[in-house]
């Protein structure tokens, strides 16, 4: 089976959903009951980023996914 850490590497993104949580990996996605802040905790803060845009859910967001989303935007 999968262990905590092949969890951590395949995860994308998570996003708040009411009382709970959904961990998007691929084109999977995986609710779980649990906090943001319980994530946040659980995720290495040198791989993952916690966000709060505006009036929209919190999420917490892979650093390297970003940062090559950024450098895509920045070449066009």
């Amino acid at each position: 089976g999968e262990t905590d850490e092949d969890f951590a590497r395949l995860c994308e993104f998570v996003e708040a959903a009411k009382n709970s949580v959904l961990v998007h990996a691929g084109a999977d996605g995986y609710s779980f009951r649990a906090t943001m802040k319980a994530m946040e905790e659980a995720l290495d803060p040198g791989r993952f980023l916690r966000i709060h845009p505006g009036d929209q859910q919190p999420s917490i967001l892979r650093i390297d996914l970003v940062l090559n989303w950024y450098s895509e935007l920045a070449a066009h």
